[in-house]
């Protein structure tokens, strides 16, 4: 009569639980860093969504308040009015200059 279980078996037996234990380990911990990269996702995409509503409660004031800290001086309605304007042909300019990312044939 065979022995059921034999010396060879039972070290492959061992084997097999020792390599399902280290990859359940690594699942483990994946799992863990997963949990903290999602965390401070969520937590930037928290940060991003308050500026951009800080940003539009505050509109054109951002850009005086800005100035003012660059300054010290605070900006007249006019001058802000020629800044825009300034800025508005600049973009115009760059826009008209710029290349087509998809071209017709």
């Amino acid at each position: 009569m065979t022995r059921f279980l034999s010396r060879g078996l039972l070290v492959n037996i061992a084997v097999v639980l020792a390599a399902l234990g280290a990859n359940a380990f690594v699942a483990c911990e994946r799992i863990g860093d997963l949990r903290g990269s999602d965390a401070r996702t969520l937590r930037s995409m928290s940060l991003m969504r308050d500026l951009a509503a800080w940003r539009g409660t505050l509109g054109e004031s951002l850009t005086q308040l800005s100035c003012f800290e660059a300054m010290g001086i605070a900006e007249t309605g006019a001058r802000h009015q020629e800044r825009e304007a300034h800025l508005d042909a600049l973009e115009a300019g760059v826009s008209a200059r710029s290349i087509p990312l998809s071209r017709s044939r």
